[in-house]
């Protein structure tokens, strides 16, 4: 409700768990240093509004992530949520239940209802196959790897309860 952009940057910083911003530090920084302004905002594929998050690009453009209403969150857990770090958990069920910045998953955390498994996002639950690994570590099958982020349909971050604690997978 506040008319001056630096109390409601204030304001809505003050909702993010500090652990949280410890596993992003880079991000963390840009928030601190290059936060506009926070906006509560509508827009037509959420549910709820949201607060939007504007920040200045290094290039002195403008990008904007929609911090999604936590209640949103409405404990429906996705496969495999216990497999993400507790700040990651806590931020999703208390302060943004999904934090993106224009899809629901791209740029940043997707919404719970998008955390599905690379099977399902396939379009084919029943396969647990994919054509090349080439990690270290076996492989969990695309029914244990759950999509957390992504940048379009070109890369996307899964984690899963089979892998060592705090490590994701990049597949593109």
């Amino acid at each position: 409700e506040s008319t001056d952009p630096e109390e409601r940057k204030h304001a809505a910083l003050a909702l993010w768990n500090a652990d949280f911003l410890a596993l992003i530090p880079r991000y963390a920084h840009a928030l601190q240093t290059s936060l506009v302004d926070v906006r509560v905002a509508r827009h037509g594929h959420l549910t709820t509004a949201s607060l939007d998050y504007v920040l200045r690009t290094d290039e002195g453009g403008l990008c904007v992530w929609a911090g999604e209403d936590p209640r949103t969150f409405d404990n429906a857990e996705p496969p495999f949520f216990a497999a993400l770090p507790t700040p990651v958990q806590t931020f999703l069920r208390q302060v943004h239940a999904g934090y993106t910045t224009f899809d629901d998953e791209t740029y940043g955390l997707a919404t719970p209802a998008n955390m599905t498994t690379l099977a399902a996002r396939w379009g084919d639950p029943d396969t647990n196959e994919i054509i090349e690994w080439f990690e270290d570590l076996p492989f969990p099958g695309t029914q244990r790897l759950m999509f957390v982020t992504g940048v379009n349909d070109e890369t996307a971050l899964y984690f899963s309860p089979d892998l060592p604690a705090g490590q994701a997978i990049t597949y593109y």
